[in-house]
């Protein structure tokens, strides 16, 4: 899978998505980003279709990526489970 140009500039202008600005400002975080997690239905879920676009640029920077499933109890506040898809 071909990893999208704009993700590996150094420098210079660049276009992205609110989503993809995550990602991004992800590989570029002084000190490194080393997990990053979500819930289907969140209202920045298509930041997931990015992390799994470019999961091979995620690995070599150290950077982790999955989403969770979450199993909610119906009457109480307490979870009961997740399950971790993890894409990296």
């Amino acid at each position: 899978m071909k990893v999208d140009p704009r993700f590996l500039k150094a420098s210079g202008a660049e276009v992205f998505t609110g989503n993809e600005l995550l990602i991004k400002g992800a590989l570029e975080a002084a000190g490194g980003v080393h997990l990053l997690t979500g819930y289907p239905g969140s209202p920045v879920a298509g930041f997931f279709d990015t992390m799994e676009e470019i999961a091979p640029l995620l690995k070599t920077h150290g950077i982790r990526g999955c989403i969770l499933k979450l199993v909610i109890w119906p009457k109480t506040p307490r979870i009961q489970g997740f399950t971790p898809q993890i894409w990296v």
